[in-house]
């Protein structure tokens, strides 16, 4: 081989590794930019503390909602009203910096507690809370279901409708 020809061979391969390596590293970035959309994007999630033994009929669930992290806490089988309404403070201790967002979702005796949510073109628009007492001859699952369908019911009628977060106290 001549030395143009080595020359030139050299060279398309400098030029075929950079733009290999130009291409694959647009693709992370890309990627990073799709991760942070779709951060942005109001993905719910649950976090359950931990399930307390009470005695019927003195059983509390209780549910908080951040509308900025997306994140629902229930806090359920408390033998207290006021130890159920405590989700408040560990929505507000989990994420200091987005405790602004953390609402009192609702909570119940012997019962359902259950959070929907409504968007709109894929945006977070607003929630809601319902909440079902256990009725005798009632099975847990439709009790749970009329908690669902109340907090349904209460959100305006344009858009998606989804559970944040539904949980029941023991019977």
């Amino acid at each position: 081989m001549t030395r143009p020809t080595i020359l030139r061979a050299v060279v398309a391969i400098a030029a075929a590794l950079l733009l290999a390596t130009t291409a694959f590293s647009a693709a992370p970035a890309n990627a990073r930019n799709h991760d942070a959309a779709r951060a942005a994007a109001f993905t719910p999630r649950t976090q359950v503390s931990e399930r307390v033994q009470c005695h019927v009929p003195n059983c509390w669930v209780a549910a908080a909602v951040n509308i900025k992290t997306g994140i629902a806490y229930v806090r359920w089988n408390r033998p207290t009203r006021s130890g159920a309404r405590q989700v408040i403070e560990s929505c507000r201790h989990d994420k200091p910096k987005y405790s602004d967002g953390c609402r009192h979702a609702g909570d119940q005796r012997n019962g359902c507690v259950a959070v929907a949510y409504r968007t709109s073109n894929g945006e977070f628009k607003e929630w809601a809370f319902g909440t079902a007492g256990f009725r005798r001859g009632v099975s847990t699952r439709r009790t749970q279901a009329r908690a669902v369908a109340i907090a349904k019911g209460k959100l305006a009628h344009v858009g998606k409708k989804h559970v944040w977060t539904k949980h029941c106290t023991g019977r």
